[in-house]
């Protein structure tokens, strides 16, 4: 699995309003702090599981995110399978 691919090249690579496209394969949990499209390869393929344990599978931290072609996974321990924490209201989804 790769674990921490997902959130590295966000953190480090990514630009506001880039779009990053992810290959097939499984992915650990993420957080996303900036206004990027990530699109995954296919939907059946492109697997996100959490990594120990979070709140949530996918943390979204700013507006303007879009993802496209990924499958939620794993759920279990987790709070959320995707959880939207609102930048100016400071309220959770």
């Amino acid at each position: 699995m790769l674990l921490l691919a997902m959130s590295m090249l966000i953190a480090s690579r990514a630009s506001p309003q880039t779009t990053l496209h992810f290959n097939v394969g499984t992915y650990g949990g993420l957080q996303v702090n900036k206004q990027l499209i990530l699109r995954g390869a296919d939907q059946a393929t492109t697997i996100i599981r959490p990594s120990g344990a979070p709140a949530a599978v996918v943390t979204i931290e700013k507006s303007n995110v879009t993802m496209e072609n990924f499958t939620i996974d794993g759920v279990n321990g987790a709070v959320a399978g995707i959880r939207v924490n609102d930048p100016v209201g400071g309220q959770s989804y």
